[in-house]
């Protein structure tokens, strides 16, 4: 382990990136490695937990893809993740980024 001084290992002993993984229009990252569905999942029910407990009043979320290939696999598991908390998720599909954006 010594020579991964810059790493930060998980319990499950994956190296986990060293950049950003939230940019400023979504999760950035390779799919298949951090992003998964299991992750994208967890992401959905965590964020669904904590969007709870700071929202003024009840809403809906919105999501939207590109046309990347993981984009449904990911959309379908944040999806999964939010619901499962709780929340009520309207799944635009592929759309540009401004319209995924209002408020």
């Amino acid at each position: 382990m010594s020579d991964l001084p810059s790493k930060i290992l998980d319990r499950n002993s994956k190296i986990l990136p060293e950049t950003p993984l939230f940019g400023t229009d979504g999760i950035r990252g390779r799919v298949g490695e951090i992003l998964n569905a299991p992750f994208s999942l967890q992401l959905g029910y965590w964020a669904g937990k904590v969007l709870q407990t700071v929202a003024a009043k009840g809403g809906v979320i919105i999501i939207g893809q590109d046309s990347r290939n993981s984009s449904d696999m990911l959309s379908m598991a944040i999806t999964a993740g939010l619901t499962s908390a709780g929340l009520e998720v309207w799944n635009l599909g592929l759309c540009p980024t401004p319209l995924s954006l209002i408020h």
